[in-house]
């Protein structure tokens, strides 16, 4: 039965709670995104695109979702993958001119690909 609700609880999350997660976080709907926080188990997964909600946000230029992204993130056990994808988005966010995003993404220890001889971490 454990087994049949986790099942149940994981697709709940693929097919309809990170979808709207992804939705919230690229249209700006702070209000929605945190709501759906509070559901979702794993910030990390990725859409058929393989965007996090998080990449999803900064990319957009949305800080106050990202910055609630990166606080749930920093909570769970491995953050360190997450953060080197978004180091290797973060010169790509900084041509778009979001100054906002990149100091925030490196408050939260996030480094540029290319930074500190060529490794992000």
């Amino acid at each position: 039965m454990q087994r049949l609700l986790s099942a149940y609880t994981g697709a709940r999350e693929q097919l309809f709670i990170v979808p709207a997660l992804n939705e919230a976080a690229s249209g700006g709907y702070a209000e929605i995104a945190r709501l759906l926080l509070s559901l979702v188990t794993n910030i990390r997964v990725k859409n058929a695109h393989c965007w996090s909600s998080l990449l999803l946000a900064a990319e957009y230029g949305h800080a106050d979702i990202a910055s609630l992204m990166l606080e749930c993130l920093d909570a769970s056990a491995d953050s360190g993958t997450e953060k080197r994808i978004l180091g290797q988005a973060a010169l790509r966010i900084a041509r778009k001119g979001r100054a906002e995003i990149v100091r925030l993404l490196l408050a939260a220890g996030v480094r540029a690909a290319g930074a500190r001889g060529g490794k992000s971490t």
